[in-house]
Order: structure tokens, then C-alpha cells, then sequence
């Protein structure tokens, strides 16, 4: 099991795309903590990418409720784990997200769990 804290990153949800005469984009802002996020995670997992099916758990830990619902911040979590914790989001085989307040598991901030998954019966 791997376990990797970001201690005072915060989480944005998963942006939609916007579709203009020009093409399809992502909002820069969600690209740059994207980017931030990845490389932060980088630092934390100095490992090739895991493989396989994975089991990913998220703690999302803040004084306030954080915008955006569950689903969207957690999507935007394992994008940002693409290529950096794992090879690709699709071979997740079983992920959640849960919010707590500081103190309860660990500081503010993000905490990122990753195992083999097996399933189960």
C-alpha cells in the first residue's frame, strides 16, 4: 500500500470543457492546479507509475466543505494522478472520496491511498 500526504493542498472539482468557434478546451485554472497537483504528487510517489488494477482511496481534509461535488473532486484527483501514481485512471478498478475535518485522520490537506485491487466474492 502506498500512501501519499500533500499537507495544505486543497482540491478543485473536475472542470468541464468548454466548446468555443475555436475548439474545445479546459479552463486554465483547473489546468494549472492539475499540473501543480501532478508534479506535487511526483514528488511524494518517486516511482514508475503502478500498474495493474488499483484501489484508490481519497481524504479531502478542510475547516469547509470544499466547492463541487464529491465525484468531480475526486475525478480530478485521479486525473491528476494519470501517468504519475498510475499508468491510467482507467485500470482503477475501485476508487472513493471522503471529506473530514482537519485533525480527524491527518492536517489539512489531501491524502492519497493506493492498493491492489482485488475483488471481492
Amino acid at each position: 500500500m502506498k500512501r501519499i500526504r500533500l499537507d495544505g493542498w486543497y482540491a478543485v472539482p473536475k472542470a468541464r470543457p468548454r466548446v468555443t468557434a475555436h475548439g474545445t478546451f479546459m479552463p486554465p485554472g483547473y489546468m494549472d492546479w492539475k499540473q501543480e497537483t501532478s508534479n506535487l504528487l511526483r514528488r511524494a510517489h518517486a516511482a514508475p507509475p503502478l500498474e495493474g488494477l488499483l484501489d484508490v482511496r481519497v481524504w479531502i481534509s478542510s475547516t469547509k466543505k470544499p466547492r463541487g461535488d464529491i465525484d468531480n473532486l475526486l475525478g480530478a484527483v485521479l486525473d491528476a494522478g494519470n501517468g504519475v501514481v498510475w499508468v491510467d485512471d482507467r485500470k482503477i478498478g475501485s476508487a472513493s472520496c471522503s471529506w473530514v475535518t482537519p485533525g480527524e485522520i491527518f492536517a489539512e490537506g489531501l491524502m492519497v491511498e493506493v492498493k491492489e485491487w482485488t475483488p471481492q466474492g
